[in-house]
């Protein structure tokens, strides 16, 4: 006869880690590549927060306790960054790469709407904002995967 096996509740409790205890591992895209998404994704397998070189407070109140912690503090298991700016303290990269039009499509959502999750009227993509973002965002585009 089999018996039906009970799992317990696995509950995962997600901290900082003590001063200088985790490599720096910087966790680099270009922005809209779900560098974010990678982040959460991350905290949850390993238990650590992520932190970020660019401290915002929406992020740190919305749960990302990293995000006000010192990018070489050693506390965060990766650190988001858009650019190589830390890439020199970094024990480590890991680089989020996402179809450019997709990656651009997703950041311009996000700078016009204000949020990480926001979506634009449909018809915005027929202005002129939409042509001037693709313009600035190919030529940091290419820089961005240059210098990788």
């Amino acid at each position: 006869m089999l018996k039906k096996l009970k799992l317990e509740k696995c509950v995962l409790k997600t901290r900082l880690a003590d001063f200088d205890k985790l490599p720096i591992i910087i966790l680099t895209s270009n922005p809209g590549s779900g560098n974010t998404w990678s982040r959460l994704l991350i905290e949850s397998a390993t238990g650590y927060y992520s932190g970020s070189v660019y401290n915002e407070l929406t992020m740190f109140k919305n749960g990302f306790i990293g995000e006000l912690e010192p990018p070489t503090s050693g506390r965060t298991v990766v650190v988001k960054s858009h650019s190589n700016s830390n890439s020199e303290n970094a024990d480590g990269i890991v680089m989020v790469i996402r179809s450019p039009y997709d990656s651009f499509k997703a950041d311009f959502n996000r700078q016009m709407s204000s949020t990480h999750t926001g979506q634009v009227d449909p018809a915005i993509y027929n202005g002129t904002e939409w042509e001037k973002f693709i313009e600035r965002e190919k030529v940091f585009c290419r820089k961005f995967i240059i210098i990788f």
